[in-house]
């Protein structure tokens, strides 16, 4: 058994000697909240990272294979995660890696020719998707951040609501925004409350969003991209839509954002040979400006409340006023 020891990721003498070991197996720092590390004399043998309920930047030495040492530093890392009352854990590794952590009892959730993604904890699929509330007739859904919920993602679900029969709201659960969880829950929640037909939900473990998506060990931004997309649309696909009976996913236009116009066309391609379709829908506008969350919040940070007042429903202006 070798000893343990946690990295301290603000001195950068530290994070340089981590970075140097990461890249003899081509990766990168990405971003992180906690590094541990096993050395021999003094040369770095074996390290993990993680960031929230994510392990990444996982790599051992190939001279200290077969030791134990991959048992022992997962194990570590689920120790770590559980002290923090973190239960349902992911790893993002390449493909080729996936048998050793299948092996340690992670379920792998997606996988594809580069990629996998595994899971331990007691969340499973099936436990998620067998406690939504299941419709007939033609169904379609909304995944949002919401941060906060503006006029113009309530015009999007106005919009898809008109267009089916139910439509379920997923409201990206991970708290990596600048309103947390809860508060963009009450505010799309309260924002749809008038849309008989609508299904505000969590989004679960299991949307992951940009936020901890990997990036350590894809070397390249469209290609992150891409597999961000790809990864969402599947598991989107496969599982929640299946179940679900939802045939149409909707998204706002991004005519000025590149990034997001690449990661609708991935999705409309994955989602298409699923027969789900992939509605892009023209985003709502005040005084010839897109409305957008990332707006609301410039104005909310430089304390101009009231130029805020036309971007969103009463309900989110009454919020963003009195905090």
């Amino acid at each position: 058994m070798f000893n343990i020891e946690k990295v301290d990721l603000n001195n950068q003498d530290q994070v340089l000697k981590l970075s140097n070991f990461l890249k003899g197996f081509s990766l990168n720092l990405d971003l992180v909240d906690e590094s541990y590390i096993i050395q021999d004399n003094d040369k770095i043998i074996a390290t993990c990272s993680k960031y929230h309920n994510v392990l990444k930047c996982f790599a051992i030495d190939d001279n200290y294979q077969s030791m134990g040492i991959t048992n022992q530093l997962i194990s570590y890392m689920l120790q770590v995660c559980f002290n923090q009352k973190i239960e349902d854990i992911f790893i993002f590794t390449k493909v080729v890696n996936a048998k050793i952590f299948k092996s340690l009892n992670f379920d792998e959730v997606y996988f594809n020719k580069t990629i996998s993604l595994l899971h331990y904890g007691p969340t499973s699929l099936d436990k998620v998707i067998s406690s939504i509330p299941k419709y007939e007739g033609i169904n379609g859904a909304i995944v949002m951040n919401a941060n906060p919920f503006t006029l113009g993602h309530q015009y999007l679900v106005e919009y898809a609501s008109s267009k089916v029969d139910h439509l379920y709201v997923f409201v990206v659960e991970e708290d990596v925004s600048f309103f947390s969880y809860k508060d963009r829950f009450e505010l799309v929640k309260e924002g749809c409350k008038d849309f008989n037909n609508v299904i505000v939900l969590p989004s679960s473990i299991y949307m992951i969003s940009s936020a901890t998506f990997p990036t350590y060990f894809l070397k390249d931004e469209k290609i992150v991209v891409d597999e961000h997309a790809r990864m969402d649309a599947t598991i989107f696909a496969k599982y929640f839509a299946k179940a679900l009976n939802i045939s149409c996913r909707f998204v706002g236009e991004e005519p000025l954002d590149i990034t997001t116009k690449m990661y609708n066309d991935v999705m409309s391609d994955v989602l298409s040979k699923f027969g789900i379709t992939l509605e892009i829908i023209k985003r709502k506008e005040f005084n010839e400006q897109v409305i957008s969350a990332s707006l609301v919040r410039k104005y909310y940070q430089e304390g101009k409340i009231e130029e805020i007042k036309n971007l969103v429903p009463e309900s989110t202006y009454k919020f963003l006023n009195n905090q």
